[in-house]
């Protein structure tokens, strides 16, 4: 019986097994943890243990213990040169055209690679974006946000909003250049050196020629959407998958098929089947499969077509995406009967016309909220109207004054024709998170089409 370990006539184990795999009980292990107690044996006879470990790969030990001073002992048990990967496994895979459709999930790790790879970097894209725009949109126009560098003024303030803001932004552009080194579109590459440059890399506009984020966002919808129809044959027959916005999406959302290399080799080596000659007889591509659907389907989604946040600028004209961005950000409430029985007041007896100037003025007064962000969703519409008698509101008097006389039942200054100034709201009690179901419910009840 041969034994080797730390500290003995044969060197340093470290060193001895730094390049060698040590599967216990058919599973990777990291053998760093518990080196500190590893003894090795063996019963080849005529040949030195050292030379022994040297000239295999693999190691397939099972655990013992030792009740006197050496701790835990591993005998090996099995031993290989051969060590399987994902070339070998693809040429074996697809030798059998059944296998693409029986293994799906499979089929996209080996075949697919280059849209699993760019789907990896979505979560560190999407975070930083995310945040950019939180941050921005609505408070500038578009000419300051092209004047607006990476200073250490704008960075003081991104980092109120973002955590780890040096690592998220290395994590970024790693992950962007990574994406467009995959389409071939290097001349996008940002410098790893962020310092005083262009706020508009990470926004996205609606027309950036600056960088490739309308096109790496396009892709991650149709590579994540792509992948979920080649694999619903089989897990989602019936379409029973949830959508959700890209911008939404969380690192268990995608196809993360491995987060290492060792994680691979772990399911590759423990659904590998050997020989008793130690050379490899097949893949257990069934096992293989079951592990990559443990780790893939619960979270996955695809991703809403042509639904991409992006940067809105103050002054812009108003559109639904903006009444869409107040609904996200305020979570709606539904209005009792009182508030629908005043909406229905003010407008019976009202011509179409004043009926669309109070929706675009209820717009522009939902837009004026959004550029403040420093509102509570029950925060009383009086209460803002009041706070803001004296500051300069960024509509029209008209718009002004009909967002008045609805939610507080008074003028800044005239009358205006018709009879709504008679109405009187100071009983009605309005909340910023009313506003998205109040838009709504004149869309659909009072504005003809």
């Amino acid at each position: 019986m041969y034994e080797l370990k730390n500290g003995n006539e044969y060197g340093d184990l470290d060193e001895l097994i730094k390049d060698k795999i040590f599967l216990k009980n058919g599973k990777l292990d990291i053998i760093s943890d518990i080196k500190n107690n590893l003894s090795f044996k063996c019963k080849k006879e005529n040949k030195n243990l050292e030379q022994f470990i040297k000239d295999y790969k693999i190691f397939y030990l099972t655990e013992e213990y030792d009740e006197g001073k050496n701790g835990k002992k591993f005998m090996i048990h099995n031993i290989s040169n051969y060590v399987p990967n994902k070339q070998i496994l693809k040429e074996k895979f697809n030798s059998n055209k059944e296998n693409k459709k029986k293994y799906p999930l499979l089929n996209q790790f080996l075949n697919n690679e280059i849209k699993i790879k760019y789907l990896k970097n979505l979560p560190n894209i999407i975070y930083v974006t995310n945040k950019m725009l939180d941050i921005y949109s609505y408070r500038k126009t578009p000419q300051e946000i092209k004047e607006t560098k990476l200073d250490k003024d704008e960075i003081n303030l991104i980092k109120m909003k973002m955590k780890d803001f040096e690592k998220n932004m290395k994590l970024y552009i790693k992950s962007y250049n990574s994406l467009c080194d995959i389409t071939l579109e290097k001349s996008f590459f940002l410098d790893e050196d962020y310092m005083n440059k262009p706020i508009e890399l990470f926004l996205i506009n609606e027309n950036n020629n600056n960088n490739q984020l309308n096109y790496i966002f396009d892709n991650f919808i149709n590579y994540q959407n792509d992948f979920v129809s080649q694999i619903s044959g089989k897990y989602f027959i019936n379409n029973n998958i949830k959508e959700i916005k890209v911008q939404e999406a969380t690192k268990e959302n995608i196809p993360r098929f491995c987060s290492s290399d060792d994680e691979f080799l772990n399911i590759l080596i423990k659904n590998t089947l050997m020989k008793n000659n130690n050379e490899i007889f097949d893949f257990d591509l069934e096992e293989i499969e079951n592990d990559l659907e443990e780790k893939i389907i619960p979270g996955l989604k695809k991703f809403i077509i042509g639904k991409i946040k992006k940067m809105k600028y103050n002054g812009e004209p108003i559109n639904d995406e903006i009444i869409d961005d107040f609904q996200e950000r305020y979570k709606p409430e539904e209005l009792n009967e009182e508030q629908k029985d005043f909406i229905k007041e003010f407008y019976e007896g009202n011509e179409e016309n004043k009926n669309k100037d109070f929706l675009k003025a209820l717009k522009s007064f939902m837009f004026f909220i959004m550029t403040k962000k420093d509102y509570d969703s029950d925060t009383k519409i009086q209460d803002i109207i009041s706070n803001q008698q004296d500051k300069n509101i960024n509509f029209n008097k008209k718009e002004i004054d009909l967002i008045n006389i609805f939610f507080n039942g008074d003028l800044n200054e005239d009358n205006i024709d018709g009879d709504l100034d008679e109405m009187n709201a100071n009983n009605i009690v309005f909340s910023v998170n009313n506003l998205y179901p109040l838009y709504i419910e004149i869309v659909e009840k009072y504005i003809k089409n």
